[in-house]
């Protein structure tokens, strides 16, 4: 059976501005995009979220709906 890739994608949302990060490499390179990426094994959907957000555009999220 093939192993499931779990993957994340956050939108930094303060009404009417979306934070956007612009891809400067790699798949999408040259687009703006939203933050996010895989999770890791084990890791809970919202704390790997967490962590792309924090890892990409260096911000904490105070919570994640």
């Amino acid at each position: 059976m093939k192993e499931k890739i779990i993957t994340t994608l956050v939108i930094v949302h303060t009404h009417p501005k979306v934070l956007l990060g612009y891809k400067k490499r790699g798949f999408g390179m040259g687009r703006w995009n939203g933050f996010g990426g895989k999770a890791r094994a084990g890791e809970i959907i919202e704390d790997a979220a967490r962590r792309e957000l924090k890892e990409e555009a260096g911000i904490a999220a105070e919570k994640c709906l």
